[in-house]
């Protein structure tokens, strides 16, 4: 276990300079901030009779947490086993006396720091934004538009690190899955909704209570469940998933071909 958590360090430290310096940062960066810019435009132009709080819910989401989150995650935790196999030099590490799941461990740790930065950024900015209406945020709106996309991130991150594990396109397999399956199912009314990550982050961000999801025409808003009911289901799903990306990782032989 020591020289788990030593490797996994050690790569994780490698892996956080790396991914600063990469193109995939600069692409994760433009993502999270289309959300904050739209709702900037929004807040500006927008008729007089739309609070804050409409746009801060319409934009969190329909275009946050539905679809940038997703992409914003798939880009950077696609790139977490794949980046090594398609540099050559996967099979180098493993030569090396370090426990095989501490690569995946200690990238995807470093990877997970970018994605929180620039979601929880972004989810800040989204509020600054709309808030330069008149009027005030409903209370904990914020907070919970702040929550699914750090909750978000992580899970969906963790997804595609450990689809990357097993195949060598997980960008093409993450796409299909976000908007073949998620936004799909997630968008379709019944109990088929409870089998996507979509549905428990909407339970996390959305208070059936509060006027401003009414406007904001959310089907079906009352089947949610609880956040924290929404919140230890996630918690199953990414612990389970990085399990399987840790098993996979440590069997699989990885053949580079020419």
């Amino acid at each position: 276990m020591i020289e788990l958590l030593r490797a996994t360090w050690l790569l994780f430290r490698m892996q956080l300079t790396m991914v600063m310096r990469s193109r995939r940062m600069l692409l994760a960066i433009l993502l999270a901030a289309i959300p904050p810019v739209i709702a900037l435009i929004v807040a500006t132009f927008a008729p007089g009779d739309v609070k804050p709080g409409e746009i801060l819910a319409s934009i969190s989401f329909w275009l946050n947490l539905q679809v940038i989150v997703p992409i914003l995650a798939l880009v950077a935790g696609s790139a977490v086993v794949t980046e090594e196999i398609e540099n050559r030099t996967i099979t180098y590490l493993f030569t090396r006396p370090i426990p095989r799941p501490a690569l995946l461990f200690g990238r995807l740790l470093a990877t997970l720091v970018l994605v929180w930065l620039l979601l929880g950024s972004s989810a800040i900015a989204i509020a600054l934004a709309a808030a330069q209406r008149t009027g005030e945020l409903p209370d904990g709106l914020a907070l919970r538009v702040f929550a699914a996309n750090i909750v978000g991130g992580t899970v969906y991150t963790i997804l595609f690190a450990t689809i990357g594990v097993f195949l060598r396109h997980p960008m093409i397999v993450g796409l299909g899955y976000t908007f073949a399956f998620e936004m799909a199912i997630a968008n379709v009314p019944g109990g088929s909704q409870s089998l996507t990550i979509q549905y428990h982050l909407r339970s996390i961000l959305v208070d059936a209570t509060e006027t401003c999801w009414q406007s904001a025409e959310i089907l079906n808003i009352d089947s949610f469940s609880s956040p924290g009911e929404a919140l230890g289901t996630l918690a199953v799903v990414a612990i389970v998933t990085l399990v399987v990306g840790a098993l996979g990782i440590a069997r699989r032989q990885y053949v580079l071909t020419a």
